[in-house]
């Protein structure tokens, strides 16, 4: 959500295919047609399906996932469950992620059905949300 380098977006893109992701919902942020994202993306931005809504949008989103029995997990850095421990789940998901500099509103993470970590090791922090989505996405293929 509100996702601003277009060379990120472009790796979830590219990502999301490699791995099986039905599509992406942008939420804000840039623009699907930018060419550093076209790029990141390698093709694949034309290739997976996308809807896009404004910042407005997102808990509209939300509900409307849950409406259609699809949990939508907020990923945070430090917080929830394991992606294994949400690949073990039932039924369908979403990944929900933020910007780095602000990730997820409260607003967001009240209207998600739970949270989930990429689990690291070490003295990182956190990860930039292309390999924390590229890492996650993985895991939900692998796993799931």
């Amino acid at each position: 959500m509100g996702l601003a380098d277009p060379g990120n977006v472009g790796t979830l893109f590219r990502s999301a295919e490699a791995f099986g992701a039905a599509g992406l919902c942008l939420v804000g942020g840039v623009d699907p047609y930018n060419p550093k994202l076209v790029r990141a993306a390698a093709g694949s931005a034309f290739r997976i399906p996308f809807a896009m809504v404004g910042d407005d949008g997102a808990i509209e989103v939300l509900r409307r996932l849950a409406g259609a029995d699809v949990a939508a997990w907020g990923t945070l850095p430090d917080a929830g469950a394991s992606m294994a421990e949400v690949a073990a789940t039932e039924g369908l998901l979403a990944l929900v992620l933020g910007n780095e500099p602000h990730g997820l509103s409260d607003d967001v993470v009240a209207a998600c059905a739970g949270t989930a970590t990429v689990e690291t090791s070490g003295g990182v922090e956190s990860l930039n949300v292309a390999v924390a989505g590229s890492v996650a996405l993985y895991e939900l293929s692998r796993t799931g």
